[in-house]
């Protein structure tokens, strides 16, 4: 099966004083249908992955490498009202508050998309707003609210609205959840999978949060200061993790049961954000480096099955296999 999106050699880097890079030689497939997790602290890439994807990098940024979506490139900087790649795409963001009109209602909002998008008639737009509601779990008086009179819950129910309104097939949610608690960031998480499903998206989950990702994506890709470490699929993951970064983000997750440790694990040291740094990103706090490693900078290996990649040269062993 082909790819609808492809990403090949992706570099980016932001203009100023050494002009870091926030990505770096990321290479990524996502399959039609597929719910991808893109996983790392903040500050390693993640939303700067997603504007590109989106065509929507600020001016200065300097780019390498190409995207390619439904078999069109993508323009990094896309101008206004010209077709371009990013039409395949939705994205919702992490604050729904500020993707908001907060003077026009919720109904308005989603009726212009609609109008925008789809190639309904006039008198078939109020039928779909209400098919639209019902599909993300909204009663239809909501239409006639204001974002302010809605919950976090409910005002990111109606950006999902709005992004199946745009009839794309590649859905882009970054970090959805956080702002929101608990309980209700259960809810989202369940109405994405499910419409991920329904309506056989393509779906790219930007989080920090391991347990979301495990809940709602196939594939999961581990991220540090803008490169990818570690892919694979999800079980593969959670159950054999080979790099030791994404062993200590798994480490450092709170476990409820009577043999828990009195204190949660943390990763040793800090980031190194160097310009000028050899060898491997994570090699300054890395339990298990040798002295190369901070002078090579390790590719992104495969295993025999080619279905879990790592960027390690010291990583850890498979468990031993039960006789």
């Amino acid at each position: 099966m082909d790819p609808i999106v492809s990403i090949r050699d992706l570099s980016i880097s932001y203009p100023g004083n050494g002009s870091r890079s926030a990505v770096k030689h990321i290479s990524l497939d996502i399959l039609p249908g597929q719910a991808v997790g893109l996983v790392g602290e903040s500050g390693c890439g993640k939303t700067t992955l997603a504007l590109a994807l989106m065509g929507m990098l600020p001016p200065g940024c300097d780019h390498r490498g190409e995207i390619i979506i439904a078999g069109q490139k993508v323009d990094f900087y896309q101008r206004p009202g010209q077709p371009s790649a990013r039409d395949h795409c939705a994205m919702i963001f992490q604050n729904p508050q500020t993707s908001l009109n907060p003077v026009i209602s919720v109904g308005t909002q989603i009726n212009r998309v609609i109008q925008r998008y789809s190639r309904l008639k006039k008198s078939a737009v109020p039928d779909r707003l209400a098919e639209l509601l019902v599909l993300v779990g909204l009663s239809d008086h909501c239409r006639k609210l204001y974002p302010h009179e809605l919950s976090g819950g409910m005002q990111q129910r109606v950006l999902l609205a709005m992004a199946l309104a745009r009839e794309a097939s590649i859905l882009i949610a970054d970090e959805p959840t956080a702002a929101l608690d608990a309980g209700t960031r259960l809810q989202i998480l369940n109405l994405l999978k499910q419409l991920q499903e329904q309506q056989k998206l393509s779906l790219l989950l930007i989080s920090h949060d391991l347990s979301a990702i495990a809940r709602v994506c196939q594939q999961v890709v581990i991220v540090y200061q803008g490169r990818v470490v570690e892919q694979a699929p999800q079980k593969l993951i959670y159950t054999q993790p080979r790099h030791p970064y994404s062993a200590g983000l798994l480490a450092a997750i709170p476990k409820i049961h009577p043999q828990r440790p009195r204190k949660l694990q943390t990763l040793l040291g800090e980031a190194n954000h160097s310009s000028d740094q050899t060898g491997c990103d994570f090699a300054s706090r890395c339990s298990r480096r040798e002295a190369y490693c901070e002078q090579q900078l390790p590719p992104l290996n495969a295993t025999l099955e080619k279905s879990q990649q790592f960027a390690c040269f010291n990583p850890r062993p498979l468990p031993a296999v039960r006789k």
